[in-house]
């Protein structure tokens, strides 16, 4: 199966088929991008061949774009000058989506005013300072959130670093940018356990819910996030003719992911089929197929269901929020919790982090950590041992 190409999407028809479509992101279209929504058919390998074209047309438009886009003048020794040149010149082996990215960032330093009304891209570099950095990264994140500030505050501080290395008589060595500090509280999000997974996933097949059940068994046993359960987990995944041991558990956020296996390999080597996750299994075979997306409901007017009629899930926070009143479980309890609960087993089983990151697909320890609810059990095991 060939991979899902950038910009792609599927969805489920009436036939039990789905269409494959492509469509240029939201800021291609505010920079008035000439392509347009194309629908690429039903065969997905066709589809995203189709979608490799489009792709290249569409990155050649952001390349020309770029190389035409009028250029200011800024006086030397301007920030606006410093990031013109970085555009220019340290950008070279990067790649397209980088240069692009930069782009925005420079269009949003140029939104930034200092408190006289002036320009901050008109600012001598010898008078950024520190605090001046640290105020324009503020006003950043109030009106455009803390992601973009922390993004804008390390391509800032990249241009800086490349603009010292390249011109030194002209960028002081001192980087404001890298001394700025943005605060941010990552939100705790509570580690589900399996007891109450085990109480959700009853709750949900005694009042018809076998699309959130098996939702709930695929963000513990896949560690997949519960968007990506409703809208991109397809039955072309579980199990495939060309690869009938494993499951493809896709993860849009970072494009990570990849296959994971359903049964033991070394078993496999002997002739033995030894499943390992037995329950996600029996939960999918309780599952109809009735549309390209695993995870579906029957259709409801009101309290009443239209038998027959299978349509993707849309209200899952609505649906799980009935499934954990009748479980009687805490509000914590969602289907983010279960993919941090599963996510924690994995560590309290003892799994080395190269083994879970395999498992989670994430690139970095630090964004494991926060899902991965372990901590108070390994430092209280490290003092015991200090104790012994």
């Amino acid at each position: 199966m060939a991979d899902k190409e950038p910009n792609t999407y599927g969805k489920p028809l009436a036939s039990g088929e789905t269409l494959w479509s492509w469509q240029p992101t939201s800021r291609d279209t505010k920079n008035k991008c000439p392509m347009a929504y194309t629908a690429l058919g039903t065969d997905f390998a066709q589809a995203m061949v189709k979608a490799q074209d489009l792709n290249a047309a569409l990155y050649q438009w952001r390349k020309d774009r770029r190389a035409n886009r009028d250029e200011v003048s800024h006086a030397k020794g301007t920030f606006g000058w410093l990031l013109t040149e970085f555009e220019k010149y340290g950008l070279v082996d990067a790649s397209d989506k980088y240069k692009d990215e930069v782009a925005r960032y420079v269009r949003i330093a140029g939104e930034l005013k200092l408190k006289g009304g002036k320009a901050f891209i008109h600012q001598d570099l010898e008078k950024v300072t520190v605090k001046a950095a640290q105020n324009c990264v503020i006003k950043i994140k109030e009106t455009r959130g803390g992601s973009t500030a922390k993004k804008a505050r390390a391509i800032f501080s990249a241009a800086w670093a490349e603009g010292f290395r390249l011109n030194e008589a002209t960028v002081p060595e001192t980087n404001p940018w890298s001394h700025v500090k943005l605060s941010h509280k990552e939100q705790e999000t509570f580690a589900a356990s399996y007891d109450q997974l085990q109480s959700y996933v009853s709750a949900a097949i005694a009042m018809g819910e076998i699309g959130m059940a098996v939702a709930a068994r695929l963000c513990w046993d896949m560690h997949i996030r519960p968007t990506e359960v409703f809208r991109s987990v397809m039955w072309s995944s579980y199990r495939p003719e060309h690869k009938p041991h494993h499951f493809l558990a896709g993860h849009e956020k970072r494009d990570t992911g990849g296959w994971q296996p359903m049964d033991d390999p070394e078993d496999l080597k002997e002739g033995r089929v030894t499943p390992l996750f037995t329950e996600l299994e029996d939960l999918l075979r309780m599952m109809p197929q009735k549309g390209a997306l695993i995870c579906m409901r029957e259709e409801r007017q009101g309290t009443k269901i239209i038998p027959g009629s299978w349509l993707p899930i849309k209200n899952s926070s609505t649906i799980s929020r009935r499934i954990r009143a009748k479980a009687g479980l805490p509000d914590e309890v969602t289907l983010k919790s279960f993919r941090h609960g599963g996510i924690t087993e994995l560590g309290e089983s003892g799994a080395e982090t190269s083994l879970i990151q395999a498992r989670t697909a994430h690139r970095q320890r630090a964004s494991l950590d926060r899902y991965d609810h372990t901590n108070d059990r390994k430092s209280a095991s490290a003092q015991k041992l200090r104790l012994a």
